[in-house]
Formats: structure tokens, C-alpha cells, sequence
């Protein structure tokens, strides 16, 4: 009983992926085929006259500017301070993913143990390739490493 049952869900499990496949291959025909009406359509997306006056004014306030300032000078610490090192890391960590992503077909991301609003930095000792689902799960919250974290999870 319990080997029909695994069998079935095996059975079902091989479908899925089947469908999931066959459904990416129809989703990157019509791309290749309506590349240039896609991509237009993203370079226009209307943003309503309001939204974009209703920005400009909010960039124009000293609230604006000073978050657009905080915001810059962040960014351009994180890069800033990284040695040979860090920058190699990140660039393996990034072919990681994709590697991953090809022999799992699962989505990997690139994530910082102690998270950038909380201080973390890009430092090749702060960041990991884990699954997508867990690095969205895990937010801001959680600082513990994905192998030393799925330890005791069942």
C-alpha cells in the first residue's frame, strides 16, 4: 500500500515537472518571437500624471533628497571597500547560483548573513548561495548560515 502510494507520488511529481517544463519552452518561444513588442512595452509602462507629479514633489522635499543621498552613499560603500578577494568571491558565488540553478532547477540566490540593512557588508565572509525560497523566507530576520541553519529543520 504504502509502495503504490510513493509510487503514484513519484508518478505525479515526474508529470509536474514534465508540464512545468514544457510550459518555460512555450514561455521562451513567445519571448523569442515578441521580443521587441515586450521590451518596448516595459521601456513605456504609463505612469500616471499624479503618481509622477506626486514624486517629484516628494523628491524636492529634504525628506527626498536625504533618503536618494543615504541611499547612494551605501550603495556605493558596499563596493567601494571590497578587496580582490571579495571581489572574486562574489563573482563565484554569482556562478554558483547559476551552476545551481541549471542542476537543480531551482532558483539560488546570493545571500548576506548579516543583512545589508542590518550593517552586513559584501565581504566574501558575510555572503552564501542558498535557495530562493529560503532566502525570501529568512528576510532580514535570521542571521544563521543555510547549512548550519537546516541542521535541525525535518
Amino acid at each position: 500500500m504504502i509502495q503504490e502510494a510513493t509510487k503514484e507520488r513519484k508518478k505525479y511529481s515526474e508529470l509536474t515537472e514534465r508540464q512545468k517544463e514544457l510550459s518555460r519552452a512555450r514561455g521562451r518561444r513567445y519571448y523569442a518571437r515578441n521580443k521587441d513588442c515586450i521590451n518596448k512595452k516595459h521601456r513605456e509602462t504609463p505612469v500616471s500624471p499624479a503618481r509622477r507629479k506626486a514624486k517629484a514633489l516628494w523628491e524636492k522635499t529634504k525628506k527626498g533628497r536625504l533618503y536618494r543621498a543615504i541611499a547612494r552613499v551605501k550603495r556605493r560603500s558596499l563596493q567601494k571597500k571590497l578587496t580582490e578577494l571579495d571581489k572574486f568571491c562574489l563573482a563565484e558565488a554569482y556562478r554558483l547560483c547559476k551552476l545551481r540553478e541549471k542542476h537543480t532547477n531551482m532558483k539560488w540566490e546570493i545571500d548576506h548573513i548579516i543583512p545589508v540593512s542590518k550593517g552586513g557588508t559584501n565581504k566574501y565572509n558575510n555572503i552564501q548561495v542558498v535557495p530562493a525560497v529560503w532566502n525570501r523566507r529568512k528576510y532580514n530576520t535570521n542571521t544563521d548560515r543555510f547549512f548550519g541553519a537546516t541542521k535541525g529543520e525535518n
